[in-house]
């Protein structure tokens, strides 16, 4: 059977200067996103050993060396300044002498900070430190409820509108963040709100690109999509680097977004949003724009409101309800279907785990750290593109990969101490170990966002697509919990998303798909799944069967 053809590509065409400008102009939201996700590095750095100490003001003490060995436990038997339990000091009796046999917690902290971080500022040390990953987990929760309210709202609203919309709401919460914050729990919810923000703009961003194109470009412009957050990782350190302060910092991510909204007026809206709103007149003028851009007029037939008005016709029947157990039936399915959702959790967890936990390897070189990871992300994406066009056995490859990059990252154990190598080439050591492994679950979530589709029937698609995004990203809020365990050890977490990696190259290897383009570089059928049959992420309706609700569903 030949594959299904959108409508929009059977008179713009596949691709076009039209459909470049869009997808281009569409990609550059990705990078505010990738600010706001991984601005925590810069806004909430790891003090350095030796830059704050506890400063009880009842103790009424100078702030000298003195007085921070005298009230200070040692971690070693050196008492070296950068050796002292900085999160207790001694307890002090009322005729002034400290009881070394008797710690108390610290509840104030004096900073010898050259700029101001989230960190000094609200005291986010010792104890308080999992505050930094309560913080991130607001965000990713904002990224997840972000993604649900957009297609929710995209049922009266037009994806371009949203992106609008999106935009202008990221702005606002963003510099709100930079000044408004009193306390802790106010920055939190404007770090919510502006990855809600951030997740309107590239939902909607990205049914306006699938819908106008076809083809092996289709293909081509959801695997590269990441690869501007991969743009937007690159850049923070700079903006880092221009003013280190916290608020500046938020300040800077968030008004470049102002020079986003003259591009808006270049990018086009979803015809098919428009004829399933039942809209013909806008679906025609927006089909004609791309005609006219591509100079495609050869394609467009003297019918042209015949056919979208048989078009529309089509999209108002009522589409095919499939219930999710239905996805479960088979021991075979069952174990494929286990393994996508492991696959899922893994690769989004970890794409994101992974960045976050460069602040592990010190402050020194967060930096170039930083950057390097960014650029792997980028050679991560390339490699699943290579997969994806040349080989159906793209799941196999990605998996041993992952498998390999796993045992990689838990070489960190075996550094020798630090004594024995300098700072400097413990952390490209270091780093080495992080770059393999975010290389491949680079690869391996391109080839997932691409190709998931392949693995099930055209009527299941829509419903699977929707629990493997919904698992994942309920996975990914674990995130900054894991990198926190660096705590403990510097590598621990990294090996901890190392092992979670070899897990996800083992269900990656279980999976198996035809090639996803055919030798002319068109789609299979089953590799077109028709994100706007519904204007929703998803949609749930409840009702009573035997052991299963029936959802109906579309992402």
């Amino acid at each position: 059977m030949p594959p299904t053809r959108n409508i929009v590509n059977e008179f713009v065409g596949d691709w076009g200067r039209w459909q470049f400008r869009a997808v281009i102009l569409i990609y550059l939201c990705k990078i505010p996103s990738a600010w706001f996700m991984a601005c925590v590095l810069f806004t909430a750095p790891t003090p350095n050993p030796g830059e704050f100490y506890c400063h009880q003001p009842e103790n009424n003490l100078p702030s000298d060396g003195v007085f921070i060995h005298k009230t200070h436990r040692p971690m070693t038997l050196q008492k070296d300044l950068y050796d002292m339990d900085f999160c207790h000091t001694y307890n002090r009796t009322h005729n002034g002498e400290f009881e070394e046999d008797v710690l108390v917690p610290c509840t104030s902290f004096h900073f010898d900070s050259v700029f101001e971080t989230a960190v000094t500022k609200f005291s986010l040390v010792c104890s308080r430190s999992i505050l930094i990953s309560v913080a991130q987990l607001s965000h990713l929760f904002g990224v997840l409820t972000g993604g649900i309210l957009a297609n929710i709202i995209m049922e009266t609203m037009s994806p371009r509108k949203l992106l609008l919309c999106g935009m202008w709401t990221q702005i606002i919460a963003g510099c709100l963040a930079s000044y408004v914050p009193h306390n802790y729990i106010h920055l939190m919810i404007l770090r919510y709100l502006a990855a809600v923000c951030c997740s309107q703009m590239y939902t909607a961003g990205q049914v306006i690109f699938t819908d106008i194109t076809g083809g092996i470009h289709r293909s081509v412009a959801i695997c590269l999509f990441e690869s501007f957050w991969s743009i937007g990782v690159i850049l923070l350190p700079l903006i880092a680097y221009i003013d280190p302060n916290w608020s500046s910092i938020f300040f800077m991510i968030s008004l470049p977004t102002l020079l986003y909204i003259p591009l808006w007026f270049l990018i086009p809206d979803s015809p098919t949003w428009y004829l399933k709103k039942h809209q013909v007149d806008k679906a025609e003028d927006i089909i004609r724009e791309g005609v006219q851009t591509n100079n495609t007029q050869h394609l467009l037939p003297n019918d042209l409101r015949q056919r979208l008005l048989d078009q529309m016709a089509s999209n108002s029947k009522e589409p095919l309800v499939t219930e999710w157990c239905s996805l479960w039936k088979g021991r075979r399915t069952v174990l494929h279907l286990v393994a996508l959702h492991i696959a899922w959790c893994v690769c989004v967890t970890n794409y994101n785990g992974l960045l976050l936990n460069v602040k592990a390897f010190g402050r020194d070189y967060l930096s170039e750290n930083t950057i390097a990871l960014g650029v792997s992300e980028i050679i991560g994406v390339f490699i699943g593109l290579i997969l994806i066009l040349t080989t159906e056995k793209k799941w196999r490859y990605a998996g041993i990969i992952n498998i390999f990059a796993g045992l990689v990252a838990s070489l960190g154990f075996f550094l020798p101490n630090s004594h024995l190598i300098s700072d400097k080439s413990k952390n490209r050591w270091l780093i080495l170990t992080a770059v393999i492994p975010k290389i491949a679950v680079s690869c391996s979530q391109s080839i997932l966002f691409t190709c998931t589709a392949e693995l099930v029937s055209a009527e299941k698609r829509k419903i699977l697509i929707f629990s493997c995004v919904v698992w994942a990203r309920m996975c990914l809020l674990t995130a900054p919990f894991i990198g926190a365990l660096s705590a403990v050890h510097q590598v621990l977490s990294l090996s901890v998303f190392g092992i979670l990696n070899i897990f996800g190259g083992f269900a990656m290897s279980i999976l198996s798909s035809p090639k996803t383009l055919d030798r002319k570089g068109n789609e299979h059928e089953s590799d077109l799944p028709d994100i706007n049959v519904s204007g929703r992420i998803f949609s749930i309706e409840l009702r009573n069967t035997s052991d299963c609700t029936s959802i109906k569903s579309t992402i």
